[in-house]
């Protein structure tokens, strides 16, 4: 019995020699919760949900002297920010794994720590909250492409941002190959225009500078992290343009396109006839005649001397709606998208803005908002303009 009980023992010691020993703790991490939450919410918008490339769907962190970048990419657009006060033992890089992330929002610690072992386990505590994930090192996330010396940037203005921000909107949902958005820096103004098949704009503000870059539709809505109370930096460098606003570095692949068709449109579509009009008026006219009329329906817009009349079809017949207004131009009967009036009105901003059907030669092709501010929106084609005695 006793030799049995041995032998027992024997085998036991043996297997426990065999066993690979437990991973070691290779680097402790500790970050202001509050800092780390506003980056993901920013870096998120880099990542591409509908990716092939699962490593993709990660954020990278990156420790630089005590300085923790966080960042969300893709093949062709990257988002960093920088969070001060990190607090760590070793300096190693490593991606956070989405689900972690998404718990990580959710949380109010005041403090986030990780623990990275050296089976690549992230071990990650907020508060009473454990959670423990599979991750990787940075090695096959994209690298940074090499970036303008910091002579190569411009200023560019909280009046600038503001302008990309109003175009933006009324371009994104454009994913074609003729959409984009173009921002143009010369001697004598910056403008940011989009198109796409259905709606146009374009914003003027400020010079900064001479460059000029063309960004996809798709690729556009990023630049909704920008403060548009607070000064960038911009260069365009390479295939690349790069944007710096505070902690955060915004890095977009520029179209290969010199010219669009909606720039061509803006430069030959001239102001044939113009008036002015109350926004809120319009904005309430073209709302009431929504529930009426599906958005992706048409309106018909009879525009005559100080009187706007705006026409819907509904299925109980037809209802209009009539809004004061300057015109004093020939009486004009046009159709347009409900949708794309409140899109364009929507990102107008003066109280009174000017209104105009635009055209090449002697035809009229587009309807325009403008205000105050620069930004004209063409919201078009119209559909069957006709002139009445």
């Amino acid at each position: 019995m006793a030799r049995r009980n041995r032998t027992a023992a024997a085998k036991a010691e043996q297997k426990q020699d065999a066993a690979p020993p437990a991973p070691e703790t290779i680097m402790r991490l500790t970050v202001p919760g509050a800092a780390l939450r506003a980056a993901l919410a920013t870096c998120r918008r880099g990542i591409d949900s509908g990716t092939v490339h699962p490593i993709l769907n990660n954020f990278l962190f990156e420790l630089d002297d005590g300085v923790l970048s966080v960042t969300g990419a893709d093949l062709q657009t990257r988002i960093s920010v920088a969070i001060p006060g990190a607090e760590a033992d070793n300096i190693l890089s490593f991606l956070l794994p989405p689900r972690v992330a998404a718990v990580l929002a959710t949380s109010a610690a005041e403090k986030i720590r990780f623990e990275l072992d050296s089976a690549f386990g992230l071990r990650t505590t907020a508060d009473r909250r454990s959670i423990a994930a599979a991750t990787a090192m940075a090695d096959d996330f994209p690298t940074m492409p090499p970036g303008p010396e910091d002579d190569r940037y411009f200023d560019l203005s909280p009046a600038a941002i503001a302008a990309i921000l109003q175009v933006e909107p009324l371009v994104a949902e454009s994913h074609t190959r003729k959409s984009g958005l173009s921002i143009v820096s010369t001697v004598k103004d910056f403008s940011a225009a989009g198109g796409g098949d259905s709606s146009m704009a374009r914003a003027r503000v400020d010079s900064c500078g001479l460059w000029s870059a063309s960004i996809s539709c798709e690729h556009a809505d990023l630049l909704r992290a920008l403060n548009p109370k607070q000064t960038a930096r911009i260069a365009k460098h390479g295939s690349n343009l790069w944007i710096k606003q505070g902690a955060m570095t915004l890095v977009l692949r520029t179209l290969d396109a010199s010219a669009h068709d909606y720039e061509r449109f803006f430069d030959e579509c001239r102001v044939q006839r113009e008036g002015t009009i109350g926004k809120d008026e319009l904005v309430a006219a073209v709302k009431a005649l929504a529930a009426i009329e599906p958005e992706d329906r048409r309106l018909t817009l009879l525009i005559a001397s100080n009187l706007l009349t705006l026409r819907a079809k509904g299925p109980h017949g037809s209802v209009e709606e009539l809004v004061p207004c300057e015109w004093n131009a020939q009486a004009t009967e046009i159709n347009l998208s409900t949708k794309l009036l409140s899109q364009a009105l929507a990102v107008v901003r003066d109280e009174r803005p000017r209104f105009s059907l635009r055209g090449r030669k002697n035809e009229l092709e587009a309807f325009g908002l403008r205000d105050e501010s620069g930004v004209e929106v063409l919201v078009a084609p119209m559909g069957y303009p006709k002139d009445l005695s």
